[in-house]
C-alpha cells in the first residue's frame, strides 16, 4: 500500500488501522502583521522626562505596543492609543540608548520598529 507525502497510518489494535492527514493547514485568519513607528522625539540628544510615541495600526485593531530599550522590554505594554512612553533620563544616566516599539495585532501578529537613537548626555 501506498500513502500520500502526509497521511500517517496508525495501529489502534491488532487488525485495525487509522489514517490521518499530517500536512499542516493553509493558514487562515489574519495572518498580516501590523505597521509600527517611533514618530516623536525626532532621534539626537536628550535630556530629563520626555514622551516616546509611536504610532501603530493593523486592519484586525492593535492589542498592544511593548517598548523596548536596548532590546530589553521597559514598562507595562500600552492598550490604547495614543502609544506612549514617559521616559525619565536622569533614570539611566549618561549613554547610548536605542528604542524600538513592538505592536501585536488582536490575532497575535507582531511587528517590531525601527530602531531610534537617543543620547543622554552627562
Amino acid at each position: 500500500m501506498r500513502l500520500a507525502k502526509g497521511v500517517m497510518l496508525t495501529v489502534l489494535a491488532a487488525g485495525v488501522l487509522a489514517c490521518s492527514d499530517q500536512t499542516a493547514p493553509p493558514p487562515t485568519g489574519d495572518v498580516t502583521p501590523p505597521t509600527v513607528a517611533i514618530v516623536a522625539p525626532d532621534p539626537g540628544a536628550v535630556t530629563g522626562i520626555i514622551t516616546l510615541l509611536a504610532e501603530a495600526a493593523d486592519a484586525g485593531g492593535i492589542a498592544v505596543v511593548d517598548w523596548k530599550i536596548n532590546g530589553g522590554i521597559l514598562g507595562a505594554p500600552d492598550s490604547s492609543p495614543p502609544y506612549q512612553y514617559t521616559w525619565n533620563t536622569a533614570q539611566f544616566g549618561a549613554g547610548i540608548f536605542s528604542w524600538t516599539a513592538v505592536a501585536r495585532d488582536s490575532a497575535g501578529n507582531t511587528t517590531e520598529s525601527a530602531g531610534v537613537t537617543y543620547t543622554v548626555a552627562p
